[in-house]
């Protein structure tokens, strides 16, 4: 099993699309794709928000980090 950051960007097929809109900015996304695109980046940097908030309580040896 990979990654959960790579499965969220590798399924399901239709989030291509809406990442390369994404890239021109989200100003004339619809609000459900607005709010998808959000959901997808959450999703994606959980893992790296839970290590960096776990850096800075010093839960774990930096040098993990």
């Amino acid at each position: 099993m990979g990654s959960p950051t790579m499965e969220v960007w590798a399924y399901p097929l239709d989030l291509a699309p809406l990442l390369i809109k994404a890239q021109a900015g989200l100003t004339y996304f619809l609000l459900t794709k607005r709010a998808r695109f959000g959901f997808l980046m959450m999703m994606a940097f959980r893992p790296v928000d839970t290590v960096v908030v776990q850096r800075h309580l010093v839960s774990f040896d930096r040098e993990l980090t």
